[in-house]
């Protein structure tokens, strides 16, 4: 008879743990999905889903933190290590897990060290004794549903959270609204944010990526878990339900203000081959009502220095490799294109050497913005705020005269909160957005 070793004694240990069984049973129904391949196992193995009319509900991959040199999870109960290359581990919590060459290092509760090989590791969590419901999993003071993943790259591992469609947007909503605001405008950002979200994990541009979207400003806010009851209400009264625009999903672009004019996405980011999505009718600029007059930031100032600003544009022309990172410095900037709406779409900045550069309204907004030798990202009362401004010279200063907070384009958040509050539905909402555009349940 084998003698029984100091891994098999944590197994026995933690078998008799509350929830354990159940972990057992959910783990080994992965297994048998990814033999069937059902839409969860198909993310998690990097393919992209398709997402059918009335399918099942679609798995996003969330990217929650990257470059990671070290981290520590958290749960009620024992979490479950599947790596690829070496035998799942169910240790107790919490754990704390480092990169090594070929794989992770974990040290449990017990401060016992496993090394698991392989270049990512699912965990997830066991079921919670109190509720029967699938644990979470706690990280970086939030917590977390679905499975979290964890894959090696260069300067560390990045986190990604794989979770199901709707336990992922209450997290969104909640952190995109303010949570006094009405039931309606909620219901209209789970249909944006589910849009937006579907179109990015069926896009090209994500294939080759272990991640559909970010965690943050740069694509949506998201924080694990909620207990916002109007954003859990909202998700699951429009479940299913999207923007389409003939058959297909668009992504349902939203910012904060408008500042009274929308923008068009072709006039902030490609839209062509592989982009073109951002060229369809319901994506441009267009007039419409707008509501979002009592904003706190539907009109701003900011001031920045000639040789500040000349920095930032070279800085932020260097990251990109753009011409205007060889701009002296700036003389002059001008709006030569403005959308329908007479939103600024392209500038023209002239540099002390007459040589002059174009950029989009989009860009520029990001270069002014843009950390630089002697110059760091501005603080928020000097963040320039959206790509609706027009600037004023005065001597070595820029006055930069703003509307809005963001991109302006789709969905504004100010102007949704103020018509839901005067009565308006969401399909006249969505209409004024998105002109065109359907709304469409696919699962």
């Amino acid at each position: 008879m084998r003698p029984t070793r100091d891994s098999d004694r944590l197994w026995l240990r933690v078998l008799g743990q509350p929830g354990v069984a159940t972990l057992l049973l959910c783990t080994a129904a992965v297994l048998v999905m990814l033999g069937s391949g059902w839409a969860v196992v198909r993310v998690l193995g990097g393919a992209r889903p398709v997402i059918p009319t009335l399918g099942p509900e679609p798995i996003i991959r969330v990217r929650i933190a990257a470059r990671r040199q070290q981290i520590e999870l958290t749960s009620p109960g024992p979490l479950l290590f599947t790596p690829g290359a070496t035998i799942p581990r169910i240790l107790p919590a919490p754990v704390v897990i480092e990169p090594d060459r070929g794989g992770f290092v974990l040290t449990d509760a017990q401060g016992s060290r496993h090394a698991l090989k392989g270049d990512s590791i699912i965990v997830t969590a066991a079921e919670s004794p109190a509720t029967g419901d699938a644990g979470s999993i706690g990280f970086d003071d939030a917590h977390y549903p679905g499975a979290l993943r964890l894959v090696l790259v260069e300067g560390g591992f990045d986190v990604v959270n794989d979770v199901p469609m709707d336990a992922y947007l209450p997290g969104v909503i909640a952190r995109e609204l303010f949570s006094h605001w009405p039931e309606q405008a909620f219901r209209v950002q789970a249909i944006c944010s589910r849009s937006y979200a579907l179109h990015i994990s069926q896009h090209s541009d994500t294939r080759a990526r272990h991640y559909d979207l970010t965690a943050g400003e740069s694509a949506q806010m998201y924080s694990g878990l909620t207990d916002n009851a109007t954003a859990i209400a909202a998700v699951e009264q429009t479940r299913g339900r999207t923007l389409t625009y003939r058959g297909g999903v668009i992504r349902a672009y939203y910012s904060s203000v408008c500042g009274g004019r929308s923008g068009s996405a072709g006039d902030s980011w490609a839209s062509t081959g592989a982009y073109a999505f951002n060229a369809v009718p319901p994506l441009r600029a267009h007039s419409r009502p707008f509501a979002c007059q009592d904003a706190p930031l539907y009109r701003w100032t900011r001031t920045r220095g000639r040789e500040e600003l000349g920095a930032r544009l070279r800085a932020w022309g260097e990251n990109r490799g753009r011409k205007i990172r060889a701009i002296a410095g700036v003389r002059d900037i001008e709006i030569i294109r403005r959308a329908i709406t007479g939103r600024p779409a392209r500038y023209a900045i002239t540099d002390s050497d007459a040589n002059t550069f174009e950029i989009s309204a989009e860009d520029l907004r990001l270069a002014c913005n843009y950390p630089a030798p002697a110059h760091p990202r501005p603080t928020d009362d000097q963040r320039v705020m959206s790509n609706d401004m027009e600037f004023t010279l005065r001597g070595s200063t820029l006055r930069i005269t703003g509307r809005g907070f963001g991109h302006g384009v789709g969905m504004c958040q100010y102007c949704t909160y103020s018509m839901a509050e005067a009565g308006a539905s969401v399909e006249t909402m969505l209409e004024r957005f998105f002109p065109g555009a359907s709304i469409k349940r696919v699962y």
